[in-house]
C-alpha cells in the first residue's frame, strides 16, 4: 500500500472512530442533563444572564463575561438562562470532543488511540458529574481544547487563520473562567514562540488582546470602569488567598489535597489506579517520542496543577482539577500501544475504556442520574415553600442557598439567619423558616436530600 492510500484510510478511520465517539459523549451528556438547578454557584449564572451585575455577585466574582455573553445569546432563543447554560455545556462537551481527539491524533499519529484518550477525558467520572452542569466549565474548557488543537499542529500548520484563532480561542477560554489564565498565559507564550514566524505570531497576539478586551469591556462597565474592575479583581484574589489557600485547607494534609486533585477526578481507587498507571508508562512513551508537540498541554497540565496545589479549595477539588485531566488522558493515549503489546490483545485498549467508563457510570449514578429525574433538594424545598407558607412568612437563609433565597424565593423577604433573628425572634406574629444545608434533629424539620454514596464525597462540594 502507498503511503498516500494509509493516509487516507487513517482519515476514514479517525472520522468513524470519531463520529461514533461523539455520538457516546451526546448520549451520556444526554442522559445526565441535570433536572434542575444544583450548586448555588449555577444560580449565579443564570442571576447573571437576566442581570449582569457582578457588583452583587450576578455572576460571583471574578465575574466570567464571556459565559454571561454566550448564555444571553442562546437565553434569546431558550427563554430561559437554566436551558441556555445547559445548551452551552451538551454543545461544549460534544465539540469539545472532536476537538480532542483531533488534538490527540496531531499529536500521538494514532487515530484510534487518540479517539479513546479523547473519551477518557470526556466520560471520565469528573466529567460524567461535572460535563452536563449549568456552569462556566464546559465552554472554558471547550476554547482551551480548541486551542490544543491549533497548538498541535503548528509551526507547519501555522497559517494566518490558525495563528488568529489561536489567540481567540486562548483568550475566549480565559474570558470563561479568568483562572484559568494562570495556566493559558505560560502556554500562550510558549506556543507564539515555538510559530517561528513574528507575522504569524503577531497575529495571535493582537487577536489574543482584542478578544479579551472585547470580554473585558463589559465586566469593566457593570463594575463602573477599569479602576473598579483592578479593584474587583483585586479583592477576589486576595479572598483566593486567604481563604480558598489557607482557611478552607483545615487541617488537612499535603497527601489529602494531592489525592483530591489527581486521583479523585478518576474516582475510587479501582478505577484511578489503572489510569494514572498507564498514564505514568505513557509519559515515559512520550518523552522518548513527539514530546514538542505535547508541551502546550503539559504546560497548562504542570502549572494548573501547581496552582490546584497551592491555591485552590480542596472542597472544590474535582472541577477545579479538570485542565490538567486533558494532559492526563493525553499520556494515557501514548501507553495504548504498551498495553496492547503486553496483552497481545489489539483491543486491549478498547476494552480497558470500556471497563472504565462503565465503572465509572455505575460509580456516578446516584449523583448523575438522580440529579437527571428529580429535582435538586434546594428546588424540592423552594417548590415546597411556595406551596406551603404563608405569605407573611420571612425566610432566614444559610449563607450557601442565599442565590436560591433571593432569586426564587424573594416573595418571603429573605435574609441572612442572624440578621432576621435579630429582628423577628421576638415577632410570634411573624412566621420565621430557616433555609439551611445539612439537616437538622428537630422534629419540625422538612428535609430534602439525595442518596448518599462514595461519590457524592469525592465528586462534588458534598453540599
Amino acid at each position: 500500500m502507498h503511503s498516500g492510500e494509509a493516509i487516507v484510510d487513517d482519515d476514514k478511520a479517525f472520522r468513524l472512530y470519531a463520529g461514533a465517539g461523539a455520538l457516546l459523549v451526546a448520549l451520556f451528556r444526554f442522559v445526565t442533563i441535570p433536572r434542575t438547578f444544583w450548586e448555588f454557584d449555577e444560580l449565579l449564572f443564570a442571576w447573571g444572564i437576566l442581570d449582569f451585575d457582578p457588583r452583587n455577585h450576578h455572576p460571583h466574582p471574578p465575574g466570567y463575561p464571556l459565559v454571561i455573553g454566550l448564555g444571553k445569546a442562546v437565553n434569546l432563543v431558550t427563554g430561559d438562562p437554566f436551558n441556555a447554560l445547559v445548551f452551552l455545556s451538551f454543545l461544549s462537551s460534544v465539540v469539545g470532543f472532536v476537538a480532542l481527539a483531533v488534538c490527540f491524533r496531531n499529536i500521538t499519529g494514532e487515530p484510534r488511540s487518540a479517539v479513546l484518550g479523547s473519551l477518557l477525558f470526556a466520560l471520565s467520572p469528573a466529567m460524567l458529574v461535572n460535563g452536563s452542569l449549568p456552569m462556566s466549565d464546559p465552554p472554558a474548557l471547550l476554547f482551551l481544547i480548541l486551542a490544543f488543537m491549533l497548538a498541535s499542529s503548528f509551526p507547519e500548520g501555522a497559517t494566518n487563520r490558525a495563528a488568529l484563532l489561536f489567540g481567540v480561542f486562548c483568550a475566549a477560554s480565559i474570558g470563561c473562567r479568568p483562572q484559568y489564565a494562570v495556566s493559558i498565559l505560560p502556554m500562550f507564550i510558549f506556543v507564539i514562540i515555538r510559530i517561528g514566524d513574528w507575522a504569524r505570531a503577531r497575529i495571535a497576539l493582537v487577536s489574543f488582546t482584542f478578544t479579551c478586551l472585547a470580554w473585558l469591556s463589559p465586566l469593566a462597565g457593570a463594575l463602573g470602569g477599569v479602576r473598579e474592575l483592578i479593584n474587583y479583581e483585586t479583592r477576589q484574589a486576595a479572598y483566593v488567598a486567604g481563604h480558598d489557600a489557607s482557611i478552607s485547607r483545615g487541617a488537612r494534609s499535603a497527601g489529602d489535597i494531592v489525592l483530591r486533585f489527581v486521583a479523585h477526578p478518576w474516582g475510587p481507587k479501582w478505577l484511578a489506579l489503572p489510569v494514572l498507571f498507564l498514564a505514568v508508562i505513557g509519559a515515559v512513551r512520550l518523552a522518548r517520542g513527539k514530546f514538542v508537540k505535547a508541551i502546550p498541554i503539559l504546560i497548562v497540565m504542570l502549572v494548573h496543577m501547581a496552582f490546584c496545589f497551592v491555591s485552590m479549595d480542596p472542597a472544590d477539588g474535582v472541577r477545579y482539577a479538570l485542565p490538567a485531566l486533558i494532559g492526563v488522558a493525553l499520556m494515557v493515549s501514548f501507553s495504548f500501544s504498551s498495553l496492547a503489546e503486553a496483552t497481545q490483545f489489539e483491543a486491549a485498549p478498547a476494552a480497558f475504556l470500556a471497563l472504565f467508563v462503565v465503572g465509572g457510570f455505575l460509580y456516578t449514578r446516584e449523583i448523575i442520574l438522580t440529579r437527571h429525574r428529580v429535582s435538586s433538594p434546594p428546588l424540592q424545598a423552594v417548590a415546597f415553600a411556595r406551596r406551603n407558607l404563608p405569605q407573611r412568612t420571612i425566610l432566614l437563609y444559610e449563607t450557601a442557598l442565599r442565590p436560591h433565597a433571593e432569586l426564587l424565593l424573594g416573595r418571603f423577604h429573605p435574609l441572612p439567619i442572624d440578621r432576621g433573628l435579630q429582628l423577628y425572634a421576638n415577632r410570634p406574629d411573624v412566621p420565621l423558616y430557616i433555609f439551611a444545608d445539612g439537616g437538622s434533629t428537630a422534629s419540625d424539620v422538612i428535609r430534602f436530600s439525595w442518596p448518599e454514596s462514595d461519590a457524592y464525597g469525592k465528586l462534588t462540594r458534598d453540599h
